[in-house]
């Protein structure tokens, strides 16, 4: 049996709006959860990272020092990045933020993905935020930041991230851009919906925009 958008009823996951992680602490855990699930993996692969030249690494190397030309010779060790505490703190401030807008995607009663975005008004400190030099010269005023898409790996090609994009980026017009890898599934999705990529960044990175 199929239902809405072609999808087996039996992988179908609703999608529901999400506002306030401080009133639902398990909830907000469990965005940390998939988070840290997703960009630890193929292709972000941030499991590891330098501190020192910021190479990621996959969580599975097992290498203990930085492996890069600049830090191989200084036994630099590789840290966690995405700390529990650091990707719980900028969850609950990302999307608590001003005209922010957060989509989840349960399966079974599960959190199986999570989406979110809100409005970022584009200067020099926001290029150099993020690795984006000259961003600034390419977009004015403000747009809607797709932030993070993301779903469980055994939980995708199901048309989940399509739907909890479309739902972030609806009624925003010609005003959203986001940062993503360039071989990400984030890429295809901003594709299909009409953003293009106007600047490849550090880290095999690239800024999309409509």
């Amino acid at each position: 049996m199929y239902g809405l958008f072609g999808i087996r009823k039996s992988n179908y996951a609703e999608i529901i709006p999400f506002t306030d992680p401080y009133q639902h602490p398990k909830v907000g855990k469990d965005m940390v959860a998939v988070y840290r699930s997703v960009f630890t993996e193929h292709p972000w692969n941030e499991g590891l990272q330098c501190p020192k030249c910021r190479a990621m690494y996959h969580r599975r190397t097992r290498m203990e020092f930085c492996g890069s030309t600049d830090c191989k010779m200084l036994s630099v060790l590789l840290v966690e990045p995405w700390t529990v505490s650091r990707v719980t703190s900028d969850i609950y401030r990302e999307t608590t933020t001003d005209g922010a807008k957060c989509f989840l995607a349960y399966r079974r009663k599960r959190l199986v993905g999570s989406a979110w975005g809100y409005p970022k008004t584009i200067s020099e400190k926001l290029a150099q935020e993020l690795d984006a030099p000259g961003l600034h010269e390419q977009l004015q005023g403000t747009y809607l930041y797709v932030d993070e898409v993301a779903v469980l790996p055994k939980h995708r090609r199901n048309g989940i991230a399509t739907r909890m994009f479309a739902k972030i980026i609806e009624g925003e017009g010609a005003k959203v851009f986001l940062r993503t890898h360039k071989n990400s599934p984030m890429r295809t999705l901003g594709e299909k919906a009409g953003l293009k990529v106007i600047q490849s960044i550090s880290r095999d990175r690239v800024m999309m925009a409509f």
